[in-house]
């Protein structure tokens, strides 16, 4: 065990797992805030020429005749919630047409459930 895994343990005993989940999650969320700013920025002009040259817009096309659009959103919040990095989801989310104060606040609400999931089992047992 590392030093950084034995801080982290002591940090989830120590502390209230409701306020250490709540002060995470906010930091969990402005990163995510800047990942979804650069990819809109940056990355999405780059996706748009890609997708057209690989024909994605069949599938979007597909999706939104079914009325699966809410997919793209649903899964990148499911991976945005689990323990798994959160980029792919991020990737998802910020495809999708929510704004930008919608993917801050499900961000949020997501990153802190899933450290309060983590942290308390590890709090109840010590």
């Amino acid at each position: 065990m590392t030093i950084v895994q034995k801080y982290d343990c002591a940090l989830a005993q120590r502390q209230n797992p409701i306020q250490l989940a709540l002060i995470a999650g906010l930091g969990a969320a402005v990163v995510d805030l800047l990942i979804v700013k650069f990819f809109r920025q940056e990355v999405n002009r780059d996706l748009h020429i890609l997708a057209k040259s690989f024909r994605f817009y069949l599938i979007n096309k597909l999706l939104q005749f079914f009325k699966l659009d809410f997919l793209l959103p649903l899964i990148g919040a499911v991976i945005v919630a689990s323990p798994l990095p959160d980029e792919l989801g991020l990737f998802l989310l910020g495809a999708s047409k929510l704004k930008t104060n919608q993917i801050l606040l499900l961000s949020y609400v997501l990153n802190t459930a899933g450290i309060l999931l983590i942290v308390t089992p590890i709090n109840l047992l010590s």
